[in-house]
């Protein structure tokens, strides 16, 4: 039998992340954006999931964010989604379960790029599901993401931003 893995302790993790200003989750927090992530999952298949819905770490982002800036996301069932727009100008979260002590990617494809042609930002957010909290870390214009080179072995070709090469947050206004 396979021992669990050890859990991530937070002073371990890379200097960049150590600086950020990180979020705790609460069980009523988790809650909320677990019946989110229910509502978004429902009669889609899921043949690969990360936890036991795909959204979830994507909803955490979003709810961490929205904190941030003191806006909620829109949430609850829109016809076609939310046309990659988490927040009003344009503005799309993108979550990273943290595995390890290195810094998330943010990763977006190509079928993003078209799919949502009014997104023209995108926000990472680091998820650590063992300490229950999240991290903003940074976010980058749509057109440096385009310009971002594309990593191939992601499950779907996507471009890709290390986290600590991101611009600062807030999201200047007019990016």
């Amino acid at each position: 039998m396979t021992a669990p893995a050890a859990r991530l302790n937070p002073a371990d993790r890379h200097p960049f992340l150590k600086r950020q200003e990180w979020h705790p989750l609460t069980p009523a927090d988790l809650k909320r954006c677990e019946l989110e992530a229910q509502i978004r999952d429902a009669g889609r298949p899921n043949p690969k999931p990360m936890t036991n819905n795909p959204h979830l770490k994507g909803i955490i982002g979003e709810l961490v964010y929205g904190r941030i800036i003191g806006e909620e996301p829109k949430w609850g069932r829109l016809a076609g989604g939310d046309g990659g727009e988490d927040f009003s100008g344009g503005i799309n979260v993108r979550a990273r379960q943290l595995r390890g002590i290195f810094p998330p990617r943010l990763y977006v494809t190509e079928n993003d790029l078209r799919a949502h042609p009014s997104t023209r930002v995108y926000v990472l957010v680091a998820v650590d599901m063992d300490n229950m909290e999240a991290a903003p870390l940074g976010w980058a214009t749509r057109a440096e993401v385009e310009a971002a080179p594309i990593e191939e072995n992601t499950g779907w070709p996507a471009h890709y931003i290390p986290g600590h090469k991101l611009r600062q947050l807030p999201v200047a206004p007019g990016a």
